[in-house]
Order: structure tokens, then C-alpha cells, then sequence
């Protein structure tokens, strides 16, 4: 690394190690207790009993202890990674926790997990070990081999699947170099950073001990401690205690992190890699060599040696090793400090085991959470010292307590060395302060939109019941959370939306999804994929007296819109549009023409803006009646002043004929009119719904008639509480198509991306003329095939704004006439809460797939450290059942003579596969 290269933070972290460590905060505290993970042989790796001679006879091993996840290896949830069943029963314990670890430090950068789909984010994994291959190649087993066996187990899969899973297109490898591969890993992910390779990387390292075979071999090398220990700098050092685990970092230049208000763990101020060469045997180290690179790694990040406070060493806990290694350490970083201000060291191998292929970055993750805290994490208290190692000649002293930290400047050094020679070092130092994040004020309607989501049904509760356990902690913030899962987590498929008005409600809302239990708070919905979401207005009819009221009362984007949209009403119309409209809360005048029609668009234009706050866009739109104004707004086809222009006219011309003629909503289809409809009757069809659902407009004696045959016939039929027979001819007589008052309806400035229910045929650019606002007033509206077009471009999902539902069933029947399935919703409800109201409608349409804007579904807040996604494993393995015997031993051996060995006499066996019948 040159000089002159940028810091890297390290901004995300995962693990699993020995000890039931699952989490970074798990290893701080599993180490500041002083916590040993080695344990024996889980009886479902192999049985220690076969597998085991403490003389190392031939084909045994003489270890029986060894640092083990207190996870089931063969238990894996592929959901979320979009595997099937199949690709995880083929797949590697290591490369599934490699999955795991990746979207959970990509959770812990406070990042969702698309958000690096499709980037060049690197990815850079430490792997050795392929146990998993002694249990595929097993001669029992060939008829396991599938399509899935070649990715599922060979090492280059440990990275390059990652990269498919999550879509990263920067550089994808995985490094061999024994015990020092993950810390090489680092060392090239960083490199690649700063050649421009890759923005940002996650960098790995994963063991995992399935099968006999490698204690065995490592035991005829002489690398391991009979008792499983790593017993680092002690004096009855013997050898490395073998452990399974993983870790997983995010990097990206520190100064991206910074900009972008991330929470750094800690700095990498440089990395470094060399080689012994020529030793006194290839798995002899060579101080001389880590030394060098010591220097070398120091000087290149412009760190003084003496300015490292601490070391988190190798320590491997060999009688050979221990003491060359502390040798070189003393020698750059012990030379030239004071006797009372001595280099820190430890080695994390003492409490979890050596990890190998992960062994460089466990030793990373703790010095960086030592960096992180005021004090300096232990390793296990030595029970008596290497005499080979002259510690204080060295001025080196291991941490075998919590220690805190000397004043100045905090760096640390990672020391990791493979068997095979190849050596890695790293430099940290402590994060700077983090920088404060803005905050947002609330939405106005003061409820908070919580966006619960899994993979499954039992990960959704799972999930509810985690984030209960949050706000029942000392961090319980209900804006935090909010944020923090609208901003900063993934969404996933089955989905939970709360609506909630503060703690204690969140609560139990929370309670409610985690059992099961219904409750109105709580909005379900499952959605695999985006799904279109169609904005439908509603016309006349549904208003009521004090709609609104409660929102406008509130203030924020609704108030200010109608508060507007009224400025120009006024001034058009000489009237206080506002006043009126409080009033009709008392008088109950809501009905009249006058009023109705444009407190109606005065409504839905505040609606407009309050969904477009909730971060909520339409990805179509339709309008019935006059609610195409609003539509014809929403599309941008009009501007605010010309929509309430358009109203304003269209009901000052509608009012001249007040009171002339009524509407009648009928269960019928346009061939039955002759049936139901007199001849000469004074009247028309004003609106084709949907199959057997038409409105009728016309003269009250006549509208009578044909309510009563429709009645006596059994079929539905009500009349609609309006003034005039809205799109019949009868008011057409005072005011011609050329009348000046509709100049002021003007082209739009941009196509419009709706379907206009004059028509109801989709229309691409400009067609709100003032020809058209003719004929919306007094031509039929087609929402049949405005809705039918709109089904056949896929969309399903529809939300009905307006003071009340009134189309839903109108949508349902043609979306079942059709052959398909839709939802529709609705903003507000006659007599109900409407912040609470309008905040169910953006909760059910996210929960059911609509695109929201999650930036502005929640005000920003600092985000809350959450707990880590709840897999819901099950049972995935692929193992023959000659492999597992082998392995775990043949049910019902015989204690002493164990298992049965092959036939005396002689034998064959051919596998016969018969050709296709014709």
C-alpha cells in the first residue's frame, strides 16, 4: 500500500465463532469474561471414539476437543438468498455461512441488502479446509453427485457465490494460504480499493470441521495441542488448537463512509504480505521476515512503530513459534519504549482456537473492537509464561484482564502467518468521532409506519419478536426504529406494515404480529416482486360533511396543498371555499353542486400531496368523473391552478342546472336498458362500472320508474345524494362546447401516464383540453374499460382516493370478469380516523408490493443496532449413508469389535442402467 493511499473503514461485521459467539458483541463480551470455547466433539461430527487414539496411532487423530459453532452445520435457510431446496442440500457449510455473514455485516454497514446490487463491490474470502469434499468423494456416495455438487463444494464457490447471490460485480476470489488467508484477503481487497478495482469489498475467512480426516492429517504433522488448547506464550505450549468459524467485514475509503454518515468500527491504516522464502523447514517461521514486514507496513502508512499500543498477535501457542514471533515484535514496534509504558499484546486463539482460514480477521474483529471501547479486550490469563520469550526485554506485556487504553493515539497491529510461509499483517487505528446525523421532524399524522419483513411466516414473527425484545431494552425509540427498518433494511416478501401512534402501542402491535393474533395496527401482505400500484380518483358521491377536516386540522402536506389550491378557488369564485367547507360539518350542506365539487378536488389534491410525503407514486392513474381532474393533476397533465380551474367552471355550469334531474346506481348490463329503461324516457347511461353495474342519470319521475322495476325484479338499485344529472344531456342546453369559461384549461407540459375514463383507452401525451373537460362532464364514464386496460398492462393492486370507497367492488367485479385477482384499497373512510386512515393505506399498499420511497417513509434518525436477520433454518445435507457411517459410526457397532469390515469373499458390483424403451 503506497503512502500516499487513503485510510479504509471498516463500516460492517459478522461472525460465528467458538463459544456461541453469533455476534461482534457477543466475541467483546465472550472475551472480557475471559470466556474458553473449546469443547469436545460434537457427537454429530464424527465419533471421537473411532476417530480417536491418544498415542496418534495410524488413521486416528489424537485430539478430542477443538473450538466448534454451537450451530447445526446441516441447518440452512436458502429463502432469502433465492436458492432452491436442492442448491442448499449440495451446498458447503462454509459457503452458507459465508451467506450469512455477508448480509449480516452488510445489515451492520446499516446498508439494505439491494443497495449493493449491481455495484463493483469486491469480494475477497480466506479458505483452506474442504472438508465437505472427504464426504462427497466418499466411494459410497457417487450416486449423491448431482448438478448441484460442483458449486455447492469446491472453494472458488466460497466468494464467486456470494457475488451471485447478492449481484457484486467487482472482483470475486477466494485465497489459499493457510492460516493466513483471510488476513491476505484483506490485503488484496484493499489493494483493489485503491487501484479503483472495487468501491467497497466484504472480506472473509470461514473453517468449518465436518469430517475426521484433517485433525488426522494435521496430527501426523505435529501442529496440534493434545488438549485442544492454543496455549499462546505459555510455557507448556504444544500446538494449535483447531476451531471452526467465520467472520466477515465491509470496507469502503473512509472518507465515502464518513460523507455518507456511516458508523465505522475502525480504520485499516495499511496492509502488508511477504514470504519466508527458504526456512529450516517449509512450516518453520522466519522472524526476520515478519519483522520486515512490520517495518515495511508501518513506514508505508507513515506510523511510528512505537505510536502501536497494541498487538494482536499470531500465537498459535507453539514452543518454536510464540517466541520468534515475539522476538520480531519486540524488535520493531518494543524498541525505544519506555519500561512503564509497555506494547500490548494477546492472541484471541486462547479463548476460541485457532480458526485457520478465518484466524486473521478474528484476530482483526477483536482489535478493532478494542479500538472501539476504552479498554483493551483480554485474552485467557496465561497460567505460566514461555521462559523463551524475555517479555520484559522486549517491553511486551499480554492482556490478560480488561485493560484500558494509554492516553494518545490508538493503533494496533494483526499479526496472521500461514504454515506455508505466506505472512499478512494489518494497521488499525480507532475510528474518529462519528459525525451527527441530520433528523427530520415527523410527519404531520404523528403515526409511525414500522415495515416488518422476512422471508417466511415464521421469520415475520420471528422478526416481531426480536424487534420487541429492542423496545422493551434501554435503546427503545419507536423513530428509530421506524427509520431504521424503512432506511437501512432490506424488504423482503412476507411483510408486516404497523401502524403505530408511540411506544407502547408499537408494543403491542409487535406482540400481536409475533403471535399471530389480528389486529388493526398490523398490515400483512406478501409480495415477491414489485407490483404496479393504479391511483383511482373518485367522482361525486361519496363526499360527506366534515371529511378532511381532521387533516387539515393536523397541518403539514395535506393543509398546505388545500390551503393553495382554496387561495385560488377564491379568488375565482369571490368565496371563502374553506369557510364553507368547516361549516358543512355542521349545516350538513356537503351535497350541494357548488360545494361538493370542489372541496371533493380540494381533498384529493391534499391526498395527492400527503401520499407523494409518505414517499407512495402511482405507477398509473384513472379518474371517474370529476375525480379526473385530480387524476389528470397526479399525472402532471394539469398544474394546481388549472385543476381548480377546471373545477371551479365545471361546477359553476353543473349549478345552473341543480336540482333538475337525479342519478340512479343500478345492478344491470347496457343490453337489458329496453328491459328496465321506458321508451322516451328522460334517460341516459352516465357510467359503465363494471359487469352489471351501471349509473343512470335523468329526470326524477322517470329515475323512479326504473328504480322500482329494477327493485321489483330483484336487482340492486339506490339513488345517488347529488343535485344534478351529472354526463346525461340534460344540462348541455345552457353552455356549448365553445364557452369561454373552459379556455383556462390548458395543454399539459408532459405525457400523462393514465387512462382517461371519457375513453377508457390508455392515451400518451396531451389530451386535457378544454373539448375534453367538455365531455367529461356530460359522456359517459367508461371505469369498466379504463379498469380492463389497466389489468391487461399486469397491474392489480389499486388505491381509491377519495372521502370514501365507493369502487371497490366496481374494480373486484371487473378484475373477476377478466380472470383476475386485484386489491383494492382506499385513503379515507366516512366517520373514521384519517391520519390513521391515510397511514393504512400507505402500510397496506407497501405490505402488498406497491414501490414506496422508504427515505420518506420514515423521518431520518440515527439507526438503532438491531438484531440479526432470524434464518429459519431447516435441514439441508447430502451425505451417503456409507459417508456417515464412516464418519459418526454404523448404528448398532459392536463396542469393542465397532464395524463390520468387507466381505471375505471375493465379489463385484456393477451399476447396470438400461436403455430407453422405444
Amino acid at each position: 500500500m503506497p503512502s500516499s493511499a487513503f485510510p479504509i473503514g471498516i463500516i460492517g461485521a459478522a461472525c460465528r465463532l467458538p463459544g456461541g459467539v453469533r455476534h461482534p458483541l457477543d466475541l467483546a463480551a465472550f472475551l472480557r469474561s475471559g470466556g474458553d470455547g473449546i469443547i469436545d466433539v460434537p457427537p454429530d461430527r464424527w465419533d471421537v471414539e473411532l476417530h480417536y487414539d491418544a498415542d496418534d496411532r495410524r488413521g486416528r487423530a489424537y485430539v478430542r476437543r477443538g473450538g466448534f459453532l454451537h450451530d447445526d452445520p446441516k441447518r440452512f435457510d436458502p429463502a432469502p438468498f433465492g436458492l432452491s431446496p436442492r442448491d442448499a442440500d449440495a451446498m458447503d457449510p462454509q459457503q452458507r455461512l459465508m451467506l450469512e455473514t455477508s448480509w449480516e455485516a452488510i445489515e451492520d454497514a446499516d446498508l439494505p441488502i439491494e443497495a449493493l446490487r449491481g455495484t463493483a463491490t469486491g469480494v475477497y474470502i480466506g479458505g483452506f479446509m474442504g472438508d465437505v469434499n472427504a464426504l462427497v468423494a466418499h466411494p459410497g456416495g457417487r450416486h449423491k453427485v448431482s448438478q448441484h455438487t460442483a458449486t455447492g463444494s469446491t472453494m472458488t464457490l466460497l466468494s464467486n457465490r456470494i457475488s451471485y447471490v447478492f449481484d457484486l460485480r467487482g472482483p470475486s476470489m477466494t485465497v489459499d494460504t493457510a492460516c493466513s488467508s483471510s488476513m491476505v484477503a484483506a490485503h488484496l481487497a484493499c489493494q483493489a480499493i485503491h487501484e479503483g478495482a472495487c468501491e467497497r469489498a466484504l472480506i472473509g475467512g470461514v473453517t468449518m470441521m465436518l469430517s475426521p480426516h484433517s485433525p488426522m492429517m494435521m496430527s501426523k504433522g505435529r501442529f496440534l495441542a493434545k488438549d485442544g488448547h492454543s496455549k499462546s506464550f505459555e510455557a507448556d505450549a504444544d500446538g494449535y488448537g483447531r476451531a471452526e468459524g467465520a467472520v466477515m467485514l465491509l470496507v469502503e475509503p473512509l472518507h465515502v463512509a464518513l460523507a455518507a454518515g456511516r458508523r465505522v468500527l475502525a480504520v485499516i491504516r495499511g496492509t502488508g504480505i511477504n514470504q519466508d522464502g527458504r526456512t529450516d523447514g517449509i512450516a518453520l517461521p522466519s522472524g526476520e521476515a515478519q519483522a520486515r514486514l512490520s517495518r515495511e507496513v508501518c513506514a508505508r502508512a507513515g506510523v511510528n512503530p512505537v505510536e502501536v499500543g497494541l498487538i494482536e498477535a499470531h500465537g498459535t501457542g507453539t514452543r518454536v513459534g510464540d517466541p520468534i514471533e515475539t522476538r520480531a515484535l519486540g524488535e520493531v514496534y518494543g524498541v525505544g519504549r519506555p519500561a512503564d509504558k509497555p506494547l500490548y499484546i494477546g492472541s484471541v486463539k486462547t479463548n476460541i482456537g485457532h480458526t485457520e482460514a478465518a484466524a486473521g480477521l478474528a484476530g482483526m474483529l477483536k482489535a478493532a473492537l478494542s479500538l472501539g471501547a476504552d479498554e483493551i479486550l483480554p485474552q485467557r490469563p496465561l497460567r505460566a509464561a514461555n521462559p523463551d520469550i524475555p517479555f520484559d526485554a522486549l517491553r511486551l506485556k499480554v492482556v490478560e484482564a480488561p485493560t484500558p487504553w494509554p492516553a494518545g493515539r490508538r493503533l494496533a497491529a494483526i499479526s496472521s502467518f500461514g504454515y506455508g510461509g505466506t505472512n499478512a499483517i494489518a494497521l488499525l487505528e480507532a475510528a474518529p468521532t462519528a459525525p451527527t446525523r441530520a433528523e427530520l421532524e415527523a410527519p404531520a399524522d404523528a403515526l409511525r409506519l414500522l415495515a416488518v419483513s422476512a422471508d417466511s411466516t415464521s421469520g415475520l414473527r420471528a422478526r416481531a419478536g426480536q424487534l420487541l425484545e429492542v423496545l422493551a431494552g434501554p435503546e427503545a425509540d419507536v423513530d428509530r426504529l421506524a427509520a431504521t427498518l424503512a432506511q437501512h433494511r432490506s424488504l423482503r416478501p412476507e411483510r408486516g406494515v404497523l401502524t403505530v401512534s408511540g411506544l407502547d402501542d408499537a408494543r403491542a402491535a409487535l406482540t400481536a404480529l409475533r403471535d399471530g393474533a389480528p389486529d388493526e395496527r398490523v398490515h400483512l401482505g406478501r409480495a415477491s416482486t414489485r407490483r404496479p400500484l393504479v391511483w383511482v380518483f373518485t367522482g361525486m358521491g361519496p363526499q360527506w360533511p366534515g371529511m378532511g377536516q381532521q387533516l387539515l386540522d393536523q397541518g403539514g402536506a395535506f393543509a398546505e396543498t388545500v390551503t393553495r389550491a382554496a387561495e385560488t378557488f377564491d379568488r375565482l369564485s369571490g368565496r371563502s371555499i374553506l369557510h364553507e367547507w368547516r361549516q358543512s360539518a355542521t349545516t350538513g350542506q356537503m351535497a350541494r353542486n357548488d360545494l361538493a365539487q370542489p372541496t371533493n378536488l380540494l381533498l384529493q389534491l391534499g391526498l395527492i400531496a400527503q401520499l407523494h410525503a409518505r414517499g407512495l407514486r402511482p405507477d398509473a392513474i384513472l379518474g371517474h368523473s370529476v375525480g379526473e381532474v385530480a387524476a389528470a393533476y397526479a399525472a402532471g397533465a394539469l398544474s394546481l391552478e388549472q385543476a381548480v380551474e377546471v373545477a371551479f367552471h365545471r361546477s359553476s355550469l353543473q349549478q345552473e342546472v341543480a336540482g333538475r334531474g337525479g342519478m340512479l346506481a343500478a345492478a344491470m348490463d347496457l343490453d337489458e336498458l329496453e328491459r328496465f329503461v321506458p321508451e322516451g324516457a328522460d334517460v341516459a347511461v352516465a357510467a359503465i362500472n363494471a359487469p352489471g353495474s351501471i349509473a343512470l342519470a335523468g329526470s326524477a319521475a322517470d329515475l323512479d320508474r326504473v328504480e322500482r322495476a329494477l327493485t321489483e325484479a330483484g336487482r340492486f338499485a339506490k339513488r345517488m345524494t347529488v343535485e344534478v344529472a351529472y354526463h346525461s344531456p340534460t344540462w348541455t342546453r345552457c353552455r356549448t362546447a365553445s364557452s369561454p369559461a373552459w379556455a383556462t384549461s390548458r395543454p399539459p407540459r408532459r405525457p400523462c401516464p393514465c387512462t382517461p375514463t371519457l375513453t377508457g383507452a390508455r392515451v400518451e401525451g396531451a389530451v386535457h383540453d378544454a373539448a375534453y373537460w367538455w365531455g367529461n362532464a356530460w359522456q359517459p364514464v367508461r371505469l369498466r374499460d379504463a379498469v380492463r386496460a389497466a389489468l391487461g398492462d399486469g397491474m392489480e393492486l389499486f388505491l381509491e382516493i377519495g372521502p370514501h370507497p365507493v369502487l371497490g367492488a366496481a374494480i373486484k367485479a371487473n378484475a373477476a370478469a377478466a380472470g383476475r385477482s386485484a386489491l383494492s384499497l382506499f385513503t379515507l373512510k366516512r366517520q373514521t380516523d384519517e391520519p390513521r386512515a391515510l397511514a393504512r393505506a400507505v402500510a397496506q399498499a407497501l405490505a402488498a408490493g406497491a414501490e414506496v420511497n422508504r427515505a420518506q417513509l420514515a423521518p431520518a434518525r440515527a439507526p438503532l443496532r438491531l438484531p440479526t436477520y432470524p434464518f429459519q433454518r431447516a435441514h439441508h445435507w447430502m451425505e451417503s449413508r456409507a459417508s456417515q457411517d464412516e464418519r459418526l459410526g454404523a448404528p448398532g457397532a459392536h463396542p469393542m469389535l465397532r464395524r463390520p469390515s468387507a466381505r471375505l469373499t471375493p465379489s463385484w458390483r456393477c451399476e447396470l442402467a438400461g436403455a430407453p424403451l422405444a
